[in-house]
């Protein structure tokens, strides 16, 4: 699958309240390119929603790091 794909499974997944599973489905996404801002924030977002915080800052702090680099 593609990162565009796990990304995707983790939306539907994030939609039916999976939090892990799609935890698990970003994970993939940003395996596949550690630079997907889009998968770092949705996957902060289901790692908060699934009551991990500490995952979730992590997460969120790689996000606002490449956020710069999304143009």
């Amino acid at each position: 699958m593609t990162k565009e794909e796990h990304y995707d499974a983790g939306m539907m997944e994030f939609s039916m309240a999976e939090f892990d599973k799609a935890v698990e489905c970003y994970r993939r996404a940003v395996e596949l390119d550690p630079n997907y801002f889009d998968a770092w924030h949705a996957l902060g977002m289901a790692y908060l929603r699934a009551g991990k915080i500490q995952e979730a800052e992590d997460a969120k702090a790689r996000a606002h790091m490449l956020s710069g680099h999304r143009h």
